[in-house]
């Protein structure tokens, strides 16, 4: 009987230099935070697993807390406001809270990763309705779709993984490269058209005893994407290009990349995996690591790029691979058409999660990886 074990290597993300640089390039900067959300003391403002964070009308901020399996609003000052959501099965539960994002209207939709239901919230919060994605053709066995985000129209983009097919040679000990298949929805779940492909990530598969263990490498290729109001943005990072899909389906365009050098050294690899170690959350994930180590190989390159966002005005965020060792994540604040708006540096303790007009919000860890909510002005 074959199983599939999955084992997860996290990887703190950035990278060299990125950017189709066309022209000067404006440096925008973070401005003094708007609010800083994390208590020792205030239930309300203790998290665990934030899935994301997302900027409201109101100027406040909404946390999908995966620990509790709710979500918490937050005012423009950072003041808890109401939560919703619990551990269950029912209309408003989750079991598990895989992805959070903004639908149109501001709408919330809570994907749980489980099947294919999707539940839509009001932008504060209330149970509206559970919609489930229709299955394409061909994809029945893959896990999916997994919804992503909203357009502006109220239909909704997803995505296939397909599993990997060990190529002659490859049935044991080896990378594998994943495709993703992209999906429209319509608001009643039901699938409109295929938009295309991108590169899907990858992973190191290994056959022992009748058993597939699936290891997550060292600078990991992952599959990212960012919905906008009338197209997806895509890829993992293993060309230095962003995949762009229209949601009418007319064909897919390219975001080329100016990466500097994305060669590693053998120093940075080792610092790279001991960084790995040393937050480690228990002496049994560390150990689990240390076996993930010695049974990938080891990378000479680190992804071209490490997370895709776009702001309320459209434009894509690109955010470089870190350098072990560096303090501070430099993004690339892009046209959907591939000219390079601006370039914003930030600590490299601050995930941003949302860029809604001028704020940014997002989850800063502090060297414990205690989990807080910070929203800042952006400096343009």
């Amino acid at each position: 009987m074959t199983r599939l074990c999955l084992i997860l290597v996290i990887a703190p993300f950035l990278v060299a230099q990125s950017g189709t640089a066309q022209g000067p390039e404006r440096q925008w900067q973070l401005g003094r935070p708007l609010f800083t959300i994390g208590s020792e003391t205030d239930a309300h403002s203790q998290f665990a697993r934030i899935v994301n964070v997302l900027l409201l009308p109101d100027s406040g901020v909404v946390v999908a807390n995966g620990g509790s399996k709710e979500l918490r609003f937050f005012d423009a000052g950072g003041r808890f406001v109401r939560q919703v959501g619990r551990e269950g099965a029912g209309p408003g539960e989750y079991r598990f809270i895989s992805r959070v994002f903004r639908l149109a209207g501001d709408s919330l939709g809570v994907y749980e990763g489980l099947g294919r239901r999707l539940t839509v919230l009001s932008p504060t919060g209330v149970f509206a309705r559970t919609v489930t994605l229709a299955q394409p053709s061909g994809a029945t066995g893959m896990g999916g779709p997994t919804p992503v985000g909203g357009f502006a129209d109220g239909t909704f983009a997803s995505f296939v993984n397909p599993p990997p097919t060990p190529r002659p040679g490859q049935e044991r000990g080896a990378l594998h490269r994943l495709s993703a298949r992209w999906f429209r929805h319509g608001a009643n779940g039901g699938l409109i058209a295929t938009l295309g492909q991108s590169p899907g990530g990858e992973v190191f598969l290994e056959m022992a005893d009748g058993i597939v263990t699936n290891w997550a490498p060292p600078f990991q290729r992952v599959l990212r994407v960012a919905v906008s109001a009338d197209r997806l943005f895509a890829g993992d990072g293993t060309e230095p290009n962003v995949i762009a899909l229209h949601r009418d389906g007319a064909g897919s365009t390219a975001i080329r990349l100016n990466t500097g050098s994305l060669i590693l050294t053998t120093a940075e690899v080792v610092a790279h995996r001991q960084e790995q170690l040393d937050r480690a959350p228990s002496p049994a994930y560390r150990t689990q690591l240390e076996t993930s180590f010695s049974k990938t190989p080891t990378p000479t390159s680190m992804p071209a790029f490490a997370e895709l966002r776009v702001d309320s005005d459209g434009a894509v965020w690109v955010q470089e691979y870190r350098r072990p060792g560096a303090t501070t994540i430099r993004w690339h604040v892009m046209h959907p058409q591939g000219t390079t708006i601006a370039t914003v540096d930030v600590p490299a303790s601050f995930a941003i999660t949302d860029i809604r007009g001028g704020r940014v919000a997002g989850i800063w860890l502090d060297e414990n990886d205690v989990e807080t909510v910070r929203a800042y002005q952006l400096r343009r």
